[in-house]
């Protein structure tokens, strides 16, 4: 195993006879720092002599003291019932975790909140002017089925940042000139989107699609454009947004939407507009951000080691490729309490010149956004998605390297 970060590691192995009743009556235990030393019988870090008794699980490490990231290899003989000897088990190793806070150097980082949700001073985040609107000729109190809305978004001169704030109950997909952008089944906590790179200077196509499976039914939203010079423009939905119920219909038959009510109305409240799953508060994200750092590699390498805790879950890959087989790591934890951090050996997968560590995040339970019965939703941890990350190489040659977040 990798990254241990207990300072007496427990051993254990398993014995294999081909006679019922076989059983152990001691052991014998070497710990080394190198296959060479262990080679040679001897155990340099441990050397447990002689020890008589059946334990053979749960063998608490008895030998010098372990810093961090020391590479330690071990193996083990036993005696029979008829105190014959056994051949010694194939070498196994573990390296050691970091250990004390001050073998961490990498810092937490995270994407930028602006690349999050790219705001102005001059704006605010939120659905106040926009209507719940669905298709006209629907009975608003219960129009089950999907609905298509469209507007045309003109531009005529390059932004700063453009966002759009939405919503639909019970859901929604955004798309804007073709390419979808967004979707979402939780009404109550209104989605922003980034647009800044998907509006074009002239006519912008949106989409939205909702859908409703019983109960009152709408779609709302409200984009905001800043220019680079004037004022930020916005445009809500309302009676303007032209709907259908048939996806392929031309937009020039397309019927004016019908005003269901206007935000902040029964039966929708204020959604999202207070609390944790605010889109205001900066914590309401459906990306998943992506870090990235290149490093060189100068000389042949002797062992490196990668420790990564990434909230609320990550991906990493080296060069391209996923680094180990864990899925939704880190394990749940009170993260306003501690957070566990994994460690890999990437020795034989780092390559010569330059190298890319790469980094997917996703909310996971640490910034979770839907409300349940447990309040995760309000949870005082919660934050951006974000890592910590330290990539410790050591050379053939005994030199060093560090690479941080």
């Amino acid at each position: 195993p990798q990254g241990i970060d207990i300072v007496q590691p427990r051993l254990n192995w398993q014995i294999q006879a081909d006679q019922r009743g076989a059983k152990q009556t001691a052991y014998r235990v070497l710990v080394a720092t190198s296959p060479e030393m262990l080679a040679k019988d001897r155990g340099d870090l441990w050397d447990s002599g002689k020890v008589v008794t059946d334990q053979s699980t749960q063998v608490v490490y008895s030998g010098k003291s372990l810093d961090s990231r020391a590479l330690c290899y071990w193996k083990v003989k036993i005696w029979d019932g008829a105190n014959k000897e056994s051949d010694w088990s194939e070498l196994q190793n573990w390296t050691m975790g970091l250990l004390k806070p001050a073998d961490w150097t990498a810092k937490w980082i995270s994407m930028q909140p602006s690349k999050w949700i790219p705001s102005s001073d001059s704006i605010e985040l939120n659905l106040d002017g926009a209507q719940w609107i669905w298709q006209a000729g629907v009975d608003p109190k219960n129009p089950i089925g999907i609905a298509y809305f469209t507007k045309t978004i003109p531009l005529h001169e390059k932004i700063k940042s453009a966002t759009i704030t939405i919503t639909g109950d019970d859901a929604f997909s955004l798309t804007v000139n073709g390419e979808e952008l967004g979707k979402s089944n939780d009404w109550k906590s209104p989605v922003t989107i980034d647009l800044t790179k998907k509006l074009k200077i002239g006519d912008s196509f949106l989409e939205i699609t909702g859908e409703n499976r019983g109960g009152a039914g709408g779609i709302i939203a409200k984009v905001q454009i800043v220019p680079e010079q004037g004022a930020p423009v916005e445009f809500v939905t309302d009676a303007s947004w032209l709907s259908t119920d048939k996806k392929d219909q031309p937009v020039a038959q397309r019927q004016p939407s019908q005003v269901v009510g206007a935000y902040g109305n029964p039966p929708w409240g204020r959604c999202g507009a207070q609390g944790p799953t605010s889109s205001a508060n900066g914590l309401n994200s459906r990306n998943s951000p992506m870090l990235r750092n290149v490093f060189i590699v100068s000389k042949p390498v002797k062992s490196a080691q990668v420790s990564i805790c990434g909230l609320g879950y990550y991906e990493m890959f080296l060069n391209g490729i996923k680094v180990g087989d864990h899925v939704l790591d880190p394990a749940w934890t009170g993260y306003d309490k501690n957070a566990l951090y994994v460690t890999y050996d990437i020795s034989k997968d780092l390559k010569p010149g330059g190298n890319a560590l790469g980094v997917q995040l996703a909310n996971g339970m640490y910034n979770q956004e839907f409300e349940d019965t447990w309040n995760i939703h309000r949870a005082p941890w919660r934050a951006f998605p974000q890592m910590l990350l330290q990539l410790d190489i050591t050379y053939a040659d005994g030199t060093k390297q560090r690479v941080v977040s």
